[in-house]
């Protein structure tokens, strides 16, 4: 089985540091990656292992500034697309002791963090609080023509038989409705 190999030093983004901090060898096979740590090459074992390993990710970006992508305005000559497809990579780090010194977060941005995640609990609470008192049911496929239209619109745009407007059109027809 074929495999790519790739050299990874840690502390440099995208630059072989062989001298002092050692390396890390990430060897890929069938998308799945082991990451095989080694002694730094100065024969110092007090830095420890550096352990991460390069994640990659993708996806598609449907919406932007809150509305559908075609909808929005495209640069000149540009023609609107219903979405557009990306991908990224980045060095996860798998254990606290491999954060480097200057990422490591200080007590005040710990605080921050927290207190950001216990506002954002809150405020979710209090709107679905709220909503609740106002009597705001949410919808759901089984009780909402709209919600079910979307979702077959959906389905149906992404077999790429149908552009939005004939999707919608088939699956009002489909519900039965005008």
């Amino acid at each position: 089985m074929p495999c790519r190999a790739r050299i990874q030093a840690p502390g440099m983004r995208g630059l072989p540091q062989l001298f002092s901090f050692g390396v890390k060898i990430i060897v890929a096979a069938r998308a799945s990656y082991v990451t095989i740590p080694l002694l730094p090459m100065d024969g110092d074992t007090s830095k420890g292992y550096r352990d991460m390993a390069n994640k990659t990710f993708d996806g598609t970006i449907e919406n932007a500034y809150g509305r559908a992508l075609a909808q929005n305005k495209f640069a000149d000559g540009k023609e609107p697309i219903a979405s557009i497809k990306y991908n990224a990579s980045y060095d996860e780090i798998d254990s606290y002791d491999a954060i480097p010194s200057d990422e490591v977060p200080d007590k005040k941005d710990i605080l921050a963090l927290v207190n950001n995640s216990r506002k954002a609990n809150a405020r979710q609470k209090a709107i679905q609080d709220a909503l609740n008192a106002a009597g705001v049911i949410k919808p759901t496929l089984e009780d909402d023509v709209e919600l079910q239209i979307a979702g077959m619109v959906k389905s149906l745009v992404a077999s790429k038989k149908y552009n939005e407007e004939e999707a919608r059109k088939l699956a009002k027809q489909m519900l039965g409705v005008s």
